[in-house]
């Protein structure tokens, strides 16, 4: 059974960017888990560089609805029954444009310590 493992985890997670240019950009997130174990981070905050792939691959095109960013940073966890740990992590996000300030996008994103790995869906809104 490929599923026994699998475990679905509510994860709200609220987060802001910024853009230095067409390639790359800085993120700040912060992450509520209500559900995860005792042993896992009930409450994240993370700062990651971005880099747009699609347009450092292929460059840049100003009508382009889809792309693909890769990122990596790191987390300070709050663990529920433990002292505060840092945790870095990568993940990669496909995003598509449904107007010229909102998108949706999901991808993986994976902790490498301690190691998590979940996939992130939502909705973003451009300022």
């Amino acid at each position: 059974d490929l599923t026994s493992g699998f475990k679905m985890n509510t994860s709200y997670l609220l987060g802001a960017g910024y853009l230095f240019d067409h390639f790359s950009g800085v993120k700040v997130l912060a992450d509520y888990q209500p559900q995860f174990s005792s042993t896992a981070a009930e409450v994240e905050a993370s700062v990651a560089y971005q880099l747009n792939l699609t347009n450092a691959l292929v460059g840049y095109q100003q009508h382009r609805k889809f792309h693909v960013d890769a990122y990596a940073g790191v987390s300070l966890l709050s663990p529920k029954h433990s002292a505060l740990k840092l945790g870095d992590f990568v993940g990669l996000q496909a995003n598509y444009e449904l107007s010229k300030k909102h998108f949706v996008h999901l991808g993986p994103d994976m902790m490498l310590h301690p190691y998590r790995f979940r996939v992130l869906a939502g909705l973003g809104y451009r300022f």
